[in-house]
């Protein structure tokens, strides 16, 4: 409100009870506080196969050779020893990397993991580090596909 003057009037004797009342219950001290259970330290120094380094609450790790033997595309590059200058090649090299992503998506989703790196590439305190390789080789055989 301004007065004729054109200065402003300051706050009413209500307000003031009222903005002294909301601070005097506004537990202030439980805003500073820090938890009392140490946060977990996770060192990520493998390659990520999938979820975000950032904001994750579970982290597995994947033995991704192990995981690749186990795929019929990679399987038929050996046994027919295709040629690396070949459409044939690629194409199976293709076809291997998204069966590799789908198989490591759909495991670390049916054990609700949101974080999964190569084996060896995560050293972390406070948190367990789940091996997603035997749950994702259940994912390649013909029973564990959906």
């Amino acid at each position: 409100m301004r007065s004729h003057a054109g200065r402003r009037h300051p706050l009413r004797p209500q307000r003031w009870w009222a903005l002294a009342a909301l601070l005097a219950l506004t537990p202030l001290g439980s805003v500073s506080a820090h938890a009392t259970k140490p946060l977990p330290r996770v060192t990520i120094s493998g390659k990520v196969l999938l979820g975000d380094t950032k904001a994750f609450r579970t982290v597995a790790t994947v033995d991704r050779r192990k995981v690749f033997d186990a795929i019929p595309a990679v399987r038929t590059l050996r046994t027919e020893k295709v040629a690396r200058d070949s459409a044939r090649y690629h194409f199976l090299i293709y076809e291997a990397n998204r069966e590799f992503q789908r198989v490591v998506g759909l495991a670390a989703l049916r054990q609700s993991i949101d974080l999964v790196v190569e084996v060896g590439g995560v050293l972390a305190a406070g948190i367990d580090i789940i091996d997603l390789t035997p749950a994702t080789m259940a994912v390649l055989t013909p029973g564990g596909r959906s």
